[in-house]
Formats: C-alpha cells, sequence, structure tokens
C-alpha cells in the first residue's frame, strides 16, 4: 500500500548538496510505495512542490510552532495567555489558507489532513485548548481531517523534546468538539518516537494508539525512530526521526528502537483505522546525496510494507 513520507525530514539542510525536497521528491516520483507527502508549514505559503498527480499531501504546523514558541514561549493553541493564543489562531488561519492554496494549485482536493499542535510546552492548558480546536474546526478546511498530532507530553521527571498536553487531554479536546459539532472531521495522529521519547518507553506507542482506537480518533500514524543512546543522530531520546531497522541491525552507528516488529504489533493495534500511515525519516551521512537518500527512504518503506503484509491476515488496510 502507499504511504505518506516527510521528504523535508529526509532532504539535505545544504542546498549546495543538490539533494533538496523537490530534488528527493523527484527520486521519490519511481518510488511504488509512496503514495504522498507530509508537507512542512513555516508560516507562510511557499510554491508548492511538483507532486505526481495521484499523491496525497498532509500538511504539518510542527515546524513553524515550534520556531514561535521559541521566540513566544507562551505562543500555542493551548496557552493560557489569550494573547498568545489567539497569535496561534492567526497562525493556523494561515495555515488554512495554504492548505486552500496546495489544492487550488494541484487543481485537486489533494490534502487529505492537517496536523495541528497543542503547545506551549509545559504551560499548555486544556480548556484553551479545547476552545481553540472547537474555533479551528469550525473553518473550512476543505476535503481535509484536522488531526492533532501527539508530542511527547510534558513531565517533570524528563527533559522534554516538545512538552505539549498529554494525549489523554488532546482527546478529550477531540471527543468535546465532536460533541459540539458531529460533523467536525476531527482526531488524532500519533507519531511512534514522540510518544515513545514521552515516557522513555517503547510500549507508550501502543498504549496511545489503543487509546486513539478506543475513541475512534485514529486519523494518522506516522512512523519515526528514535534511541535510547547517543549515537550519530545526536543524544539518547532525541526528537531526530531515525529510520525503522528490520531486526537488530544498526545503521549509522544509531541503534533505533522502531523495528519491524514494532511496526506490526503497532498496525495491529491500529486495526485498519488510520486515514494515513507514514513515515518520517532522517538521513545519515549527513553529505548523502540525494539518490543515497532516495534509496534509504525506499528501503524503510519496505520495512513498513513487509510489517503490514505480516500482519494483513489481522488487520484491514484503511
Amino acid at each position: 500500500m502507499p504511504y505518506i513520507v516527510g521528504a523535508y525530514a529526509a532532504s539535505s539542510a545544504d542546498p549546495a548538496s543538490g539533494a533538496t525536497e523537490q530534488a528527493l521528491i523527484d527520486r521519490l516520483h519511481d518510488e511504488p510505495l509512496v503514495g504522498g507527502l507530509e508537507l512542512a508549514f513555516t508560516g507562510s505559503s511557499s510554491t508548492p512542490p511538483a507532486v505526481a498527480s495521484t499523491w496525497n499531501l498532509v500538511v504539518t504546523a510542527i515546524p513553524g510552532t515550534v520556531a514561535r514558541t521559541l521566540a513566544q514561549p507562551g505562543f500555542g493553541l493551548a496557552s493560557p495567555d489569550e494573547g498568545c493564543r489567539r497569535a496561534a489562531l492567526d497562525f493556523t488561519a494561515a495555515l488554512r489558507d495554504h492548505v486552500e492554496s496546495l489544492d487550488a494549485a494541484t487543481g485537486r482536493a489533494a490534502v487529505v489532513a492537517v496536523e495541528i499542535h497543542s503547545a506551549p510546552p509545559r504551560f499548555g492548558d486544556a480548556g484553551a485548548f479545547t476552545e481553540s480546536l472547537a474555533e479551528i474546526a469550525s473553518w473550512n478546511w476543505g476535503s481535509a481531517t484536522l488531526t492533532v498530532e501527539h508530542c511527547d507530553a510534558y513531565r517533570p521527571t524528563a527533559t522534554p523534546q516538545k512538552g505539549y498536553l498529554s494525549l489523554a487531554a488532546e482527546l478529550a479536546a477531540v471527543e468535546a468538539v465532536r460533541r459540539g459539532k458531529p460533523s467536525a472531521r476531527v482526531g488524532m495522529t500519533v507519531n511512534w518516537a514522540r510518544s515513545a521519547i514521552e515516557a522513555r518507553d517503547v510500549r507508550e506507542p501502543l498504549r496511545h494508539i489503543e487509546a486513539a482506537v478506543r475513541a475512534n480518533a485514529l486519523t494518522g500514524l506516522m512512523f519515526s525512530g528514535c534511541a535510547a543512546t547517543d549515537g550519530a543522530f545526536g543524544p539518547a531520546w532525541l526528537d531526530a526521526h531515525l529510520p525503522p531497522l528490520s531486526g537488530e541491525e544498526k545503521y549509522a552507528d544509531a541503534d533505533s528502537l522502531l523495528t519491524g516488529d514494532r511496526i506490526r504489533e503497532s498496525l495491529r493495534a491500529a486495526a485498519g483505522q488510520p486515514r494515513f500511515i507514514g513515515l518520517k525519516m532522517a538521513v545519515r551521512p549527513t553529505t548523502a546525496d540525494v539518490g543515497e537518500r532516495a534509496a534509504q527512504v525506499g528501503r524503510a518503506l519496505r520495512i513498513i510494507e513487509a510489517s503490514r503484509q505480516a500482519e494483513a491476515p489481522m488487520i484491514s488496510a484503511p
């Protein structure tokens, strides 16, 4: 089956390398397991990439959200500060306009989901987030489903990567919006690495997937890895988008916790509910050219697909 790929995470940060996001996307057109892209929204519309006419698009607000919380620590849809919350709503309105422009540029309803987040770090308020989500869900998002991508929640016992609201608080907000407006297309996305990072526990993604499924809210499932030890991608438990491994081997001297078996059990728990399943991975070495990056993405997709096929008798494809 085709998967959504976060090509921006796998492309080089150095344009001189030639491995730009568009160059990588062009190579991925030949990869049969790619069914679309996760595109980053930083805060303003930009020229959309050239994509296959059959590809679906998922737009994530995380890059722009993180940048704004660094500049304005109270920024976020869950902010208890009304001014900071309104700033986040304005940012999300720009995101909505960007989604409209992507659909217009492709000449079709290409955007199937939009990922938003429950910032700010540490001080998010569940009531404020519910209020924001209700307002956002009332806007016209075309054919896209609005999905809350869960990031690691703040825990005083560990240094967070994002430190946003808990999954329980986010699910409660989704359910409240659905009760108030049954026609609202609102759900949750679980990112494997971010859930594992939250608890420093590889079982946490399963618990989050199962909770979202029970609420009939699992819109998306993104496979991204992390490590419990320092390595080529950085310190332990960094949200560095490690690729999946098919067994116990290492990749670039890093021990990714995302293995084929853990992908398989995640797919089993998801029970065919997600509207999209995707891959977000970085590439090492950082000097890898576009051909090597495309090859590594293809290898990772085949690990996911092999896990899905192994689990196929027990799940139905979305």
